[in-house]
């Protein structure tokens, strides 16, 4: 396989900068000018806090929306008989179940065995093993590991599938940074050799890329190829399962499953809106599109995210994202002690904030794309850039700084606009205690999506624990939200840049 020099997609150096340092001055100037311009301008102040507590509101109007609806989805899809659906395809078409490869491509680096075992075992419980080819992409750097633990997956697996593939990602090649990004694109690339050479056409391939500790459920592959094949535009289309962090949702500690359980709510609330549906984690695309769009980027930490925007401007504004109800189960953040669960639990935080890398990209792309329609391409770049800026600031300002004025300035708690404040203020207190206890309810289906490991006194103390940690959802969104994409901004501010994909310690879990 003759491998293609890594690209950049990156846009001109001034471009970038400039971009960086805007964006990162503009946090940082919403959370020093309230202190600043209470004093001098608390009407100001006040005014710009009475904007964000009603667009807070609203926001919130989403959760309470299209949350229910979208477990509903959810469960309803766990239910539908997928693989009974498939079977009733034609099969006399030139793609059909039949001849439909299914491709998993899990890059890994220094996972333990254990993890990658329970992730394989998973993809054959719903897939045609047979059609199905594994795609377990190593790195050089762990290259003594990876090399033992393949050896070990190869002899357990190689002969259920159709093929077995193993690759190794060479170590520090230029113009790549050290992450998945790389890694995926060369497995992938390893993919389409095999493909070639049993000729078999790239778009009888679709290809789920997903993170090492993914366990799929037995609706998930027979889900996938109903909308595969009944999708007209198949191969312009990412395929975004539910990521869930259920795997050890029993054994993690309150805070890691509360943001666990955020983050599975957060993309239930997103997949209500397909338009702007991003690629998250785990997502299927076929090996047609892959190969138009030269697979992944090399030079970002976050690579689930710049493959959409990516895709969305290689295809000229025509690549969308379709959701699948269906979960895909990983880990919790969970390695044992409190203090590292902590400080992994921020790595993760951060390193997902650290999208607004993206900006830059996305903005550049936006102004030279002119044969996209001008709404499509700014829809695309206001969600990018009003996203990550709302992530530092919003919690921040509304929880804390929108006291300054009644602080710095007494004489202004009796003008009427703070009487206003007030009001929307308790409104938004009592519909996000509402939220929270909505959550909580919802939460409870989801759970137990994953068959619990204790029974008795055991299961209701556990269950006790997961109502009461909602309560610490506002300091949870504040320490390990706020505060990580204040971090990340703040890096690309001050050219501190991560210096690559900093790899979540995990834990197998007790799961079966």
């Amino acid at each position: 396989m003759i491998h293609t020099p890594a690209h950049t997609d990156a846009p001109p150096p001034r471009f970038r900068r400039a971009v960086e340092i805007i964006a990162g001055s503009a946090v940082w100037f919403s959370l020093i000018a309230p202190l600043l311009l209470a004093k001098v301008a608390p009407v100001f102040v006040m005014s710009w806090v009475i904007f964000l507590s009603v667009f807070r509101i609203l926001k919130l109007s989403d959760w309470f929306l299209f949350l229910p609806q979208s477990v509903y989805r959810l469960l309803k899809h766990m239910r539908t008989p997928w693989a009974a659906l498939t079977s009733k395809l034609p099969t006399d078409q030139p793609l059909s179940v039949t001849n439909l490869i299914t491709a998993v491509l899990l890059p890994t680096y220094k996972e333990p065995f254990e993890v990658l075992d329970a992730s394989i075992e998973s993809v054959l419980t719903g897939s045609n093993a047979k059609n199905t080819v594994l795609v377990l992409a190593t790195e050089e750097r762990d290259a003594l590991h990876a090399s033992e633990v393949a050896a070990a997956l190869r002899e357990k697996y190689a002969h259920l599938f159709r093929a077995f593939l193993v690759t190794e990602h060479p170590a520090d090649l230029p113009g790549e940074m050290r992450g998945k990004g790389p890694n995926a694109r060369w497995g992938a690339q390893e993919l389409a050799a095999w493909a070639h050479d049993e000729q078999i056409p790239f778009e009888h391939v679709i290809v789920t890329t997903a993170d090492a500790d993914t366990r799929f459920p037995a609706q998930y592959f027979p889900a996938l190829t109903y909308l595969y094949l009944t999708t007209p535009d198949r191969t312009c289309v990412a395929y975004q399962p539910i990521a869930t962090f259920l795997n050890n949702i029993w054994e993690a500690r309150p805070i890691s499953s509360l943001m666990a359980l955020q983050t599975t709510f957060w993309q239930l609330v997103e997949s209500a809106f397909p338009r702007t549906l991003l690629t998250f984690s785990t997502h299927a695309i076929s090996l047609a599109a892959l190969d138009e769009m030269d697979y992944w980027s090399t030079s970002v930490i976050n690579e689930d995210s710049r493959q959409y925007y990516r895709a969305f401007f290689h295809f000229q504004g025509q690549f969308r994202v379709i959701p699948m109800y269906i979960p895909v189960y990983m880990d919790a953040v969970h390695v044992g002690s409190f203090t590292r669960t902590m400080k992994n639990l921020y790595l993760q935080q951060q390193r997902w904030a650290y999208g607004s890398e993206h900006t830059s990209y996305v903005l550049y792309e936006c102004l030279r794309r002119k044969t996209i329609p001008f709404l499509d391409r700014w829809l695309v770049g206001y969600r990018q850039v009003i996203g990550h800026y709302w992530w530092g600031t919003q919690a921040i300002t509304l929880g804390l700084l929108s006291w300054s004025p009644y602080i710095i300035e007494p004489a202004f708690r009796t003008q009427s606009l703070s009487a206003a404040y007030f009001s929307l203020s308790s409104i938004a207190y009592v519909v996000a205690i509402l939220g929270i206890a909505m959550g909580s309810l919802l939460a409870l289906p989801l759970l137990h999506l994953v068959k619990p490991p204790v029974q008795g006194a055991a299961y209701y103390y556990r269950m006790t624990l997961f109502f009461a940690q909602w309560l610490l959802a506002p300091i949870a969104g504040l320490l390990l939200g706020a505060f990580a994409s204040i971090d990340s901004q703040t890096r690309l501010l001050t050219k501190r840049y991560l210096g690559g994909f900093v790899v979540t310690e995990k834990q197998a879990s007790k799961r079966s």
